[in-house]
């Protein structure tokens, strides 16, 4: 009788056994192990089981696993911390619901790099202008550059990896110093460059003057006679159109006038008029354009006797003085 029951147990017991259902596990996400931003990120799961609790667990402490345990089928976040190293990382997040077992793996970027080299060490470059080189080097991303001065421009103005970059300094028309700041950017990152310029030394044209409308007004300051006038920088290539055997009669827009140190008054055009060694140059007369604000203007000055003798080998002692009309 003994043995009867006992058998019978034994039975039961694995009829029991064969009954038990085995788990199951199942992950679904749309991530498929691109690399993810340096800047983090969090991706979605969905996870589901049957017959088991399952639990997940990272291998690294940047990535965050919310819910870490459930059962049936749950969404579940992995937040991903933003990388500061410049160097990419991966993580391998496990779930598992007793012998079942599930990863993903999570591939991010490295922090974004960015340096500037240069000679330049902030010292006042000059007046005439200048040529300043740089290294632009980036890391894990494109830099672009902008300055604050419409003066100073760059060459590129943007790139990646390591870039050979030109920063021109135009010249200085007026009689103050100045500085400008270049900026290269770089995701979150930020290098300046800081131009300082000299002061234009010019003694000669001097206290222009612009306060709207038609006239633009300024001094010729040397000794003996000068022709002096105005024009359009941008009608201008280079000085060369002045060079030329009828200087300065076929300038356009340019003062027929001249400046005497023992006059106090010159006739000259009736737009035009000389008061003390002052010019003031009226735009529009003979059908001219305007003044237009903030186009560059060039004032010139040069010594009567150069221009009325036609002696090309002086003309270096032309002076001249860009004006922005602003």
């Amino acid at each position: 009788m003994k043995k009867s029951l006992f058998f019978a147990a034994v039975v039961a017991a694995l009829a029991l056994v064969s009954c038990a259902k085995e788990p199951t596990l199942e992950v679904a996400t749309s991530y498929k192990g691109e690399e993810v931003s340096y800047e983090g990120t969090t991706l979605s799961l969905t996870v589901t089981s049957e017959h088991g609790a399952w639990t997940a667990v990272s291998d690294s402490d940047w990535v965050t696993v919310d819910p870490t345990t459930g059962e049936g089928a749950k969404a579940v976040r992995l937040i991903v911390a933003k990388n500061e190293s410049t160097s990419a990382r991966k993580a391998v997040v496990t779930i598992t619901v007793k012998d079942l077992r599930q990863t993903v793996t999570i591939n991010q970027g490295g922090h974004p790099s960015l340096n500037v080299t240069t000679t330049y060490a902030g010292e006042e470059v000059s007046y005439e202008g200048a040529s300043i080189a740089a290294t632009v080097t980036s890391e894990n991303g494109s830099w672009s550059a902008s300055t604050d001065s419409d003066w100073v421009t760059v060459s590129p103005t943007a790139g990646a990896g390591a870039t050979s970059v030109t920063i021109t300094v135009a010249a200085n028309a007026a009689k103050a110093a100045r500085s400008a700041v270049v900026t290269f950017t770089c995701a979150d990152i930020t290098k300046t460059v800081t131009v300082a310029q000299a002061a234009h030394p010019n003694d000669l044209i001097d206290d222009v003057t612009f306060k709207g409308g038609n006239t633009i007004s300024w001094s010729v300051n040397g000794e003996g006679q000068y022709y002096t006038g105005i024009a359009l920088k941008s009608s201008i290539e280079g000085y060369d159109a002045m060079m030329n055997e009828n200087m300065p009669l076929t300038i356009i827009q340019i003062c027929s006038g001249m400046m005497a140190g023992d006059v106090k008054t010159v006739t000259c055009p009736e737009t035009v008029s000389y008061t003390d060694k002052a010019c003031a140059w009226y735009f529009g007369f003979f059908g001219g354009d305007a003044i237009k604000a903030g186009e560059t203007y060039t004032i010139f000055a040069l010594p009567k006797a150069v221009a009325d003798d036609n002696d090309k080998e002086n003309y270096d002692k032309i002076v001249t003085l860009d004006f922005k009309a602003e």
